[in-house]
């Protein structure tokens, strides 16, 4: 949902798409990350940005212990796999 506050979505089917807005991902699931370290790139025509970060920022989950891939996340991963190949 995020995508629809930084204008690459519609919550209401006559909300205008921004086609120059975008969110890159710097980093994948599970991967180790230092402090400081750039987690995504916002590209918006919005003013609300400080509000569209925060957002963005609650969908992360930093955490001191390794990251443990769920049984969901392992056949999620392998059905894309099969549909990638």
């Amino acid at each position: 949902m995020a995508s629809c506050h930084f204008g690459r979505g519609r919550v209401k089917i006559t909300d205008i798409i921004d086609m120059s807005a975008d969110i890159i991902l710097n980093k994948k699931v599970g991967v180790q990350v230092k402090k400081g370290e750039l987690l995504f790139t916002l590209h918006t025509n919005k003013d609300d940005v400080e509000s569209i970060i925060k957002n963005i920022k609650e969908a992360f989950i930093i955490q001191d212990e390794p990251f443990i891939e769920s049984e969901l996340m392992k056949i999620e991963n392998q059905t894309k796999r099969k549909l990638y190949i």
